[in-house]
């Protein structure tokens, strides 16, 4: 559980050990998005491992999330995560460590030293270069249910870890990191379906409420024993990040209480850091002696503070009809709007509120479309003489198909479409367009197959609101065939 900092390799197996709060928030986030998005299962579970890691390890008991795990224990970097063949073998037992061992790359003489030219004295990083499932069949034989025989070496791994020296916990709680993570727990709670992650996003965000928060103004820091010491103003990030956690909390939770929030910290942000002219100052006036205050619109380890305004105030003016905090996000994006133009990928957060102003809740008669591999897919809902249609729209790339809804061969994966809704909604049955048989590479029987543009209509005999649709493909050329894919669209 929990991401490292970064690696220090090409091949993305040794990592920099550090542990950031900030990057395991943003990666929780992508991962559930991920998950959702592709129906893949390892996205899922990367996702829910990360928060809960995060719960466990990384927050204080009043509910506010530490900064940071040191990559150093007992003065070696990376002394905590590492193994020896024997220490595999004491908490194992010599059967499983050789299975455990084969499937992890761990060797006898090492696979990681700690500082570079140095040599390995046995130390290992697990790590998986190959299907373990699938390796341990081929060499020995079929063993079942080996996902979870790992899994519980893995505990047995985990608890016989815990009792060494650990790495040095950063325990400052820093107003703009809880807010990620607080946006992060609360949007996963809906995406992953896990209210246990909305109870910790509420937790932490009342920690924030009452101990970064003081007649009014956001502190940037706060630790044990820190209300003693002298305070420090908060920053732009720590508002705008913040701001957009309310959202999406009300998003999760819309009681109110958090819209509320959500424009309350707006408002504060506005009036202590707009600039002239759009856009917003990074830090609070007169805190520190500078020439100037600067404003910037870059993305860097973190997401620029004034693109996530830009998004959140968009976000406000929406949900609230109040053109004025609409207006606000704009003048952030005009404000830097030669930045966005040459430099579109070092203000990614800018080009998404760009995105936003462009179709502001846009959904209401057409999707998000998505793309995986050779095959792109929208829903449309249509309207056509009081006749409501879901149009699905599959384009497959020249040179692919995809397997037609009733495939010949049992191996292959149909294509498949479902639409539901909310309570009262009927839909007809979907209607797939003639498919097209054909000899392929890989079969020496005809397959049945669409290609080209696919439109498969799907009537909306009841019902209102939002509807989803799930559609499942796969995609292959004239030799080989891609994993299938699942995704859900949303229709409102």
């Amino acid at each position: 559980g929990g991401w490292h900092r970064y690696s220090t390799d090409a091949l993305w197996r040794v990592p920099h050990f550090e542990k950031m709060i900030y990057d395991n928030a943003m990666l929780a986030r992508a991962y559930a998005d991920a998950g959702a998005l592709t129906g893949t299962s390892e996205y899922r579970q990367n996702a829910v491992e990360t928060l809960d890691w995060a719960i466990r390890e990384m927050r204080g008991p009043e509910g506010g999330f530490y900064s940071s795990l040191d990559a150093d224990s007992a003065g070696e970097e990376g002394k905590f995560y590492v193994w020896t063949l024997k220490e595999l073998n004491d908490v194992l037992g010599p059967v499983d460590a050789k299975i455990f061992a084969m499937v992890y790359n761990v060797k006898a003489e090492g696979n990681f030293r700690a500082q570079p030219n140095v040599p390995m004295n046995g130390q290992n990083i697990f790590y998986k270069s190959f299907n373990g499932r699938e390796y341990v069949k081929t060499k020995w034989g079929s063993i079942p249910n080996i996902g979870a025989k790992l899994a519980a070496m893995r505990t047995k791994l985990h608890a016989a870890r815990a009792k060494r020296v650990r790495p040095t916990l950063d325990d400052k709680r820093l107003t703009a990191w809880n807010a990620l993570m607080i946006g992060s727990l609360a949007h996963c709670s809906v995406v992953l379906r896990e209210p246990k992650y909305l109870k910790a996003a509420i937790g932490t965000a009342e920690f924030v409420m009452k101990s970064l928060r003081k007649d009014g103004k956001l502190l940037r820091r706060w630790r044990p024993g820190s209300e003693n010491s002298v305070p420090i103003d908060g920053y732009l990030e720590d508002y705008a990040y913040l701001t957009s956690a309310f959202l999406d909390l009300h998003a999760a939770d819309p009681s109110g209480k958090w819209l509320t929030e959500a424009k309350a910290t707006a408002d504060q942000m506005i009036k202590l850091f707009a600039a002239p002219g759009g856009g917003f100052f990074d830090g609070p006036e007169g805190a520190e002696l500078i020439l100037f205050r600067a404003r910037t619109p870059f993305d860097q380890a973190l997401p620029s503070p004034n693109g996530v305004a830009a998004q959140a105030l968009i976000r406000l003016g929406n949900l609230t009809g109040n053109k004025s905090y609409k207006d606000a996000g704009i003048g952030v994006l005009k404000a830097f709007g030669l930045a966005i133009t040459r430099a579109p990928r070092a203000t990614e957060t800018m080009v998404e509120a760009c995105a936003m102003v462009r179709a502001p809740g846009a959904s209401a008669a057409t999707v998000k479309s998505v793309v995986r591999g050779p095959v792109s897919a929208s829903a449309t809902l249509k309207t056509v003489n009081g006749k409501r249609t879901i149009e699905v729209k599959i384009t497959v790339e020249p040179g692919y198909h995809i397997q037609s809804n009733a495939p010949k061969d049992p191996d292959l994966i149909a294509t498949a479409v479902r639409a539901t809704g909310p309570k009262g909604a009927v839909f007809g049955v979907p209607v797939f367009p003639k498919a097209k048989a054909m000899a392929l590479g890989f079969s020496k029987d005809l397959v049945s197959i669409f290609e080209g543009v696919v439109v498969i209509p799907i009537e909306v005999k009841a019902g209102a609101g939002k509807f989803k649709v799930e559609l499942q493909w796969q995609a292959c050329d004239d030799k080989t065939c891609l994993a299938p894919v699942t995704v859900v669209l949303d229709v409102e």
